[in-house]
């Protein structure tokens, strides 16, 4: 993938010509390379001629994605084959791989596809000519209308098990690798959550929310916050910018839903923002401090019995709040004695329990809803092994950590 990014906001106005706008890029791979073409048609495309210039198009980037933020412009294009303006005579494609590739203004002759996979390829002013292939698209004209292959699943690599080396302790916990979802790209995802067969993810560093259907895993809605704030585009939360802090960045954390209601923490913000299941913004509560009620880094949220926990990780403390933001109770002393907290960085709720990662004290703190300790036990089982946690999970009797 190759990411374009945008000095200023994109608009009409400031492509009136081709000054105002400069943009960078940067790959996922690399080599990373690209082909132009001057067109002889006047080609007007925002986004187009913010990225090459007026009448120039690449010839093997497809746009894929756009994030819209004002703290961050940017295009997501996918890298992919190119066939274009030629005769291709003879010409053996069996078994390639030509995912997402383009074939444009060709004659095909003679050419061998079988078993090719063509998902996702486009075909447009093509003639086909004695051309070998397992499906029946091949064969023919193909017009400008152009024909798209349909995808397979393959692209999600389900087909695809992967068991771990080694199992743990003796035990056949039967793990194995079993799909993706990385197209378009997510960047940076920081917290996820599975409600009523959708799984959310904050898909951090671009600034939203993606909803999928866990049955297909297809993309149903993405959504961000109305609250913005304008700066040159920084694509990449470690850039410093002065006039755009990682605190002005728009950047989701962690999602809770309760009662249809979805919690999101913007952690590096201080705040959490409240949507409905459509992604439309409803209102938030949290600022900057130390008092009850107001947060420092409150990167991940817990929820149980229609209460949400908050580990606010700077702070060393976990706050809990009801439904509509109102502040109940905190708990939680700072230090690095048993039962107290140095970075609770994130937080779950289990079976009337409350489970802390600490990444400082490489530990995992016990609670019960009242905040009162329990229990705590390290994560590293070895002293030469150098932990630190950063999210933990409870399921079915057994205790997942990120580590």
């Amino acid at each position: 993938f190759v990411t374009f990014t945008y000095d200023k906001e994109i608009t009409i106005e400031n492509l009136s010509s081709a000054e105002g706008i400069t943009n960078t890029s940067s790959c996922y791979y690399q080599p990373c390379s690209w082909a132009t073409l001057t067109s002889k048609i006047d080609f007007f495309n925002i986004l187009w001629v913010a990225t090459f210039g007026k009448n120039i198009f690449p010839t093997n980037l497809a746009l894929v994605d756009y994030i819209d933020d004002m703290s961050d412009r940017r295009t997501i294009w996918r890298h992919h084959s190119t066939f274009f303006d030629s005769e291709m005579l003879g010409t053996i494609f069996t078994g390639s791989n030509l995912t997402y590739a383009s074939f444009a203004k060709l004659d095909i002759i003679n050419a061998d596809f079988t078993d090719a996979n063509l998902s996702n390829a486009i075909f447009d002013d093509v003639n086909f000519t004695n051309v070998k292939s397992t499906g029946d698209l091949l064969s023919g004209t193909v017009g400008s209308e152009r024909v798209m292959y349909s995808a397979n699943t393959d692209q999600y690599i389900s087909n695809k098990k992967f068991e771990t080396l080694r199992n743990l302790d003796g035990d056949d916990f039967n793990i194995v690798f079993d799909s993706a979802l990385d197209y378009p790209p997510i960047n940076w995802s920081m917290g996820m959550t599975i409600y009523d067969e959708r799984l959310y993810v904050a898909d951090t560093d671009n600034h939203r929310i993606i909803v999928y259907d866990l049955e297909n895993n297809e993309k149903l809605l993405s959504f961000t916050s109305p609250i913005q704030n304008y700066c040159d585009s920084t694509h990449t939360w470690t850039k410093d910018i002065t006039d755009c802090t990682t605190e002005m960045r728009n950047l989701p954390t962690s999602i809770k839903i309760i009662g249809e209601k979805i919690f999101v923490a913007y952690g590096f913000q201080d705040e959490i923002q409240v949507f409905d299941l459509d992604g439309n913004y409803l209102w938030k509560f949290g600022s900057s401090g130390t008092q009850a009620g107001q947060f420092n880094t409150p990167h991940r949220l817990a929820a149980l019995n229609n209460e949400l926990f908050v580990a606010d990780s700077a702070n060393h403390r976990i706050q809990v709040f009801d439904i509509d933001g109102n502040f109940l109770r905190q708990f939680g002393t700072y230090g690095d004695s048993i039962g107290q907290l140095s970075s609770p960085i994130d937080v779950h709720a289990y079976d009337s329990q409350i489970f802390v990662a600490d990444s400082i004290k490489a530990s995992i703190l016990v609670f019960d809803l009242n905040g009162k300790f329990m229990r705590e036990f390290e994560v590293n089982q070895n002293v030469s092994d150098i932990s630190e946690p950063y999210g933990v999970f409870v399921y079915d009797n057994l205790i997942f950590v990120s580590d």
